[in-house]
């Protein structure tokens, strides 16, 4: 499967560097770096350097080859969290990407590069998954407890369960 998804991302690149598809923000022909990467929603795969041996000899050539392609990047959602927090922090994603590939964690899960150099603690998540959360605890509240003013999650106020309320952090 993975190598099937690789081959597609190295397709789609394919397209755009030939001016194929339009990418907004981006003029045609201009100087582009693309850092592909594919982002597996369900069960993760364990990345080690035989893995990325075993794809490299297998891959067919084609856009991953061309000097305006960085090596391809295979994320679940346990890599791309701490990513998350440390673009929230004010990190670029290309910059850690760089980085990441730069190092010797580079054919391993890039949440053991994170571990490894970016002093960043297990049980921290991105915004958006507090967000989430909260939002979808307010409509499962609402929905247990009609009669209620609201609840409180640990680490914020006491929250409305109406909807479009957004919390406020104490």
């Amino acid at each position: 499967m993975i190598l099937e998804k690789l081959n597609q991302l190295q397709k789609r690149v394919a397209d755009i560097l030939n001016d194929e598809v339009a990418i907004p923000g981006v003029s045609k022909g201009g100087a582009i770096s693309i850092w592909p990467v594919i982002l597996l929603a369900g069960d993760g795969v364990l990345q080690t350097p035989i893995l990325w041996k075993w794809i490299r000899d297998r891959l067919p050539d084609g856009a991953f080859l061309d000097d305006r392609v960085r090596p391809p990047t295979i994320c679940d959602l346990d890599d791309l969290d701490p990513l998350l927090v440390l673009v929230e922090r004010g990190a670029t994603l290309p910059d850690l990407l760089e980085s990441f590939h730069s190092s010797g964690h580079a054919e391993f899960s890039p949440r053991n590069w994170v571990a490894a150099t970016q002093g960043l603690f297990e049980h921290e998540r991105p915004a958006y998954i507090h967000q989430r959360f909260e939002k979808t605890m307010r409509q499962v509240h609402q929905q247990l407890f009609p009669r209620s003013d609201g609840f409180r999650l640990e680490g914020t106020a006491k929250v409305s369960s109406a909807a479009g309320v957004q919390p406020t952090a104490l």
